[in-house]
C-alpha cells in the first residue's frame, strides 16, 4: 500500500508530465479530487487488457 508521501509524489509527477502549473490552493483541491478517483482509476486499469493481450496489436 502506498503512503501519503508516495501518493503525493505520484500526483506531483503526473501534474508535471501534464504540464500543469497550479496555485497552491488549486493544487490542493485537485489533489483531493485525484485521491477520490484513485480507486476508480485502479479498477479501470485492471479491466483494460495488457498490450500483449490485445489481438489487434
Amino acid at each position: 500500500m502506498k503512503t501519503t508521501d508516495d501518493r503525493r509524489a505520484q500526483f506531483d509527477a503526473e501534474c508535471r508530465v501534464a504540464g500543469l502549473s497550479l496555485a497552491a490552493r488549486d493544487a490542493e483541491l485537485l489533489y483531493a479530487m485525484w485521491l477520490e478517483w484513485l480507486p476508480e482509476r485502479d479498477r479501470l486499469r485492471a479491466a483494460v487488457p495488457a498490450a500483449e493481450d490485445e489481438p489487434w496489436r
